[in-house]
């Protein structure tokens, strides 16, 4: 088959970007050919794939360049939807595609930030909200038709409540993970490098992923220092959205005495470092599609300690190496969770993350899209 990704950013550091690049690299090697449609990439993540580039500027404002994104994107499919056999959307586009991952519901987190009492401690502004209301018939305009691949369960719940899109229309395909790339193997031989290069000596280290500071609840991650006395925090990602935010959030961890124990790594491709130097992996997000870092965290092994939204129930139960608390939970109650860790084995919690992690690969996230992106090219007048 012709397959036409749309998605913003093709690099592995934004992760729709990564789902596509994983997607994309297994259906190239089972013979399709693979053509993505994207404003930014990197020149290792889009080597094999047929780029159609959209210019985007860089320097908008994210809502300027979402809007700019989901009208070239529209054009451009208008004009050559009869070079492919099945269009697949990652990203907002105004154009009618055969299907569209939903890697988060826009409505569905407005919800949740509307009931929450701890915004302006996260960072969230009001025109930030704003913003996001306005721009919502952009951004569920491809959901609306076609059919849609939902993350998780509840995912799938939100869609048809909120969106009222019909059950036959939702696929159900979760995240995968790299098993042989994000393994405890892997870890055990970084950890000491790692460690050493992120100057973490013996201190408890807590690793936080993110390509959105606020969202993802890193001043929630930050408060849990405070009860922690032996602990860093290594922060790995970037706001793009918000690029002022990274400095605001320094300031107050400076006036909170906090500033020498949280590490700043930046946007990070060799994200396998930062799990081998870390202890576990605090997600306290607000809200979530399916977090690739608590996959690959799982995977190496790595505890994880996270929101509801972040660990979905497809993980499965409380163990070993995972403990749901509520986002809005204290740093004291965040503190427990992660001392009721230091109870169980070490060997225990790997054996329990392993097992929960081998659930998700690519493989079957590359075989479960294509089957319905062929059924899609099938039933197209």
């Amino acid at each position: 088959m012709r397959i036409l990704f749309v998605v913003e950013e093709l690099t592995p550091l934004d992760g729709r970007g990564r789902v596509v690049i994983e997607i994309g690299r297994r259906l190239r090697e089972g013979g399709d050919q693979v053509h993505v449609a994207a404003a930014r990439w990197s020149e290792d993540a889009a080597r094999g794939f047929n780029l159609h580039p959209l210019r985007v500027p860089r320097s908008w404002p994210w809502s300027a360049r979402t809007l700019l994104f989901a009208m070239l994107s529209a054009a451009l499919i208008a004009r050559r939807r009869a070079e492919f056999d099945a269009v697949h959307a990652h990203a907002p586009t105004l154009a009618r595609v055969d299907l569209t991952t939903c890697h988060g519901l826009h409505r569905a987190a407005l919800e949740i930030a509307h009931d929450s009492q701890d915004l302006d401690d996260l960072g969230i502004r009001a025109r930030d909200l704003s913003r996001l209301r306005w721009l919502l018939p952009v951004l569920e305009a491809s959901l609306r038709r076609g059919r849609v691949v939902a993350l998780t369960a509840r995912m799938a719940a939100d869609l048809r409540r909120q969106l009222q899109i019909p059950e036959q229309r939702i696929e159900r395909i979760p995240n995968g993970v790299d098993g042989a790339r994000f393994s405890p193997r892997v870890r055990s031989r970084l950890r000491t490098d790692a460690r050493r290069r992120m100057d973490v000596g013996s201190a408890r280290a807590l690793a936080f992923v993110g390509h959105d500071f606020k969202r993802k609840g890193l001043a929630r991650a930050a408060r849990a220092l405070a009860e922690l006395d032996d602990a860093v925090l290594l922060v790995a990602g970037e706001d793009p959205n918000d690029r002022s935010i990274g400095s605001k959030l320094t300031g107050r961890f400076a006036a909170q005495g906090l500033a020498d124990r949280i590490r700043f790594l930046g946007p990070a491709e060799e994200v396998e470092q930062l799990y081998a130097a870390a202890d576990v992996l605090i997600a306290p997000s607000l809200y979530e599609g399916f977090c690739l870092a608590v996959l690959e965290a799982l995977s190496c092994g790595l505890p994880v300690i996270g929101s509801a939204a972040a660990l979905p129930l497809e993980l499965g139960p409380d163990g070993p190496a995972l403990r749901r608390i509520p986002c809005t939970s204290s740093p004291a109650a965040l503190c427990r969770a992660h001392a009721s860790l230091d109870e169980r084995p070490v060997a225990e919690i790997e054996a329990h993350a392993r097992r929960v992690a081998s659930l998700f690969s690519w493989d079957d996230v590359a075989r479960r899209t294509r089957a319905v992106l062929a059924a899609c090219r099938l039933s197209r007048p």
